[in-house]
């Protein structure tokens, strides 16, 4: 008897009289389980009884053939919610591994991979709306309107007149450069003075 907690639930198939001389194996990992046949082979601490199943298998030493590996992992599968329960063992990933090694597969998720095209259309606008919410908005200028030919006129800068632009030159700046140059000349020596003199004495008395 294989995931059955009490007799109550087979009562239907078991026949007390044909079966009194029967060995009954209780093969189970609810820990709810009556105990009940000659044989109790109880794994409270296995996420799925396919893996408690087929740890037996391995332990008793049997081989695996693909048909009956895959039977084994579908029903780990579907007691782990493909290995999404928080609560599959570890054993389950080590029978599983051991499964597949021997033939069984994974089934393929068929409705992840199909595409509704009524979401697929809803997904793209709403990709578009945010890519538009993601552009920097510009900020919208007035365009100037254009000016009459008079105001512009009147702004344009007025330009002077090179004779009042060029500097001045007055007679006192003249003078004053004069005064310069007479003082330069003043300061250099004469050429012949460094030249040797000879000073003779006056004859006039």
């Amino acid at each position: 008897v294989v995931g059955t907690s009490t007799l109550d639930q087979i009562g239907d198939v078991i026949d007390s009289q044909k079966l009194s001389n029967v060995s009954i194996i209780n093969i189970d990992n609810d820990p709810n389980n009556q105990g009940f046949g000659d044989i109790v082979l109880l794994s409270p601490q296995s996420s799925s009884v396919s893996e408690h199943v087929a740890d037996i298998v391995l332990t008793l030493g049997f081989t695996f053939e693909q048909d009956s590996a895959q039977n084994l992992l579908s029903g780990v599968m579907s007691a782990t919610s493909n290995f999404q329960d928080p609560r599959t063992s570890s054993l389950a990933f080590e029978v599983s591994a051991f499964l597949m090694k021997h033939g069984a597969q994974r089934p393929s998720n068929q409705k992840s991979t199909q595409s509704d095209p009524g979401i697929d259309a809803a997904a793209q606008r709403f990709r578009q709306a945010n890519e538009q919410l993601a552009q920097p908005k510009q900020s919208a200028q007035p365009t100037p309107a254009p000016r009459p030919a008079q105001a512009q006129q009147q702004q344009e800068p007025v330009k002077q007149p090179q004779s009042v632009q060029q500097p001045m030159h007055s007679p006192l700046d003249e003078n004053f450069d004069q005064a310069e140059q007479a003082e330069e000349q003043n300061e250099k020596p004469p050429l012949d003075w460094l030249t040797p003199k000879v000073y003779k004495g006056s004859s006039e008395v």
